[in-house]
């Protein structure tokens, strides 16, 4: 009797867990761009390093030991970034988030991705992109904001 109840149990589940699929809604992000790895078009250097598209590719030479920033020319809001990368042996990389220009230069989040590094730092950069503060933040975990997609009839 035991075992007629636990099959029964297994089979509502499988039947209620083939349908959940059914009633959920699909994917609501659409990209405004994706990278393409073809051309520096749309972005621009700060600092002292050459930077260069080439087989899918952003590959940066630093020039000066401090190395240099591939800045967007555009600012985006609510991103979802997606990168692999390639580091050297003794090189620092990261991706800078909330970019602001300020009297000096600029300031902004800082999410470092070297080895032994990672996390994210409050950071002012002089008008050069030479770092000048680097102020570790708290991990609180990662921030997602999910929001219904926008009525195409509404109003602009």
């Amino acid at each position: 009797m035991r075992s007629k109840h636990v099959a029964l149990i297994a089979v509502a589940v499988a039947a209620l867990a083939g349908q959940a699929p059914l009633s959920g809604a699909g994917p609501s992000f659409h990209p405004d761009t994706t990278f393409k790895g073809s051309s520096l078009t749309g972005w621009h250097a700060v600092g002292a390093a050459a930077w260069r598209a080439e087989n899918g590719e952003l590959v940066g030479t630093p020039q000066q030991p401090e190395g240099g920033w591939l800045m967007l020319d555009r600012p985006y809001q609510d991103v979802g970034f997606y990168a692999s990368f390639q580091c050297a042996p003794g090189c620092r990389t990261g991706v800078m988030l909330r970019a602001e220009k300020t009297a000096g230069g600029m300031k902004g989040i800082y999410m470092a991705l070297t080895d032994g590094d990672p996390g994210a730092y409050r950071v002012t950069l002089d008008e050069r992109g030479r770092m000048l503060t680097r102020e570790p933040l708290r991990f609180i975990g990662g921030q997602l904001r999910i929001a219904p997609p926008p009525d195409p009839n509404a109003p602009a």
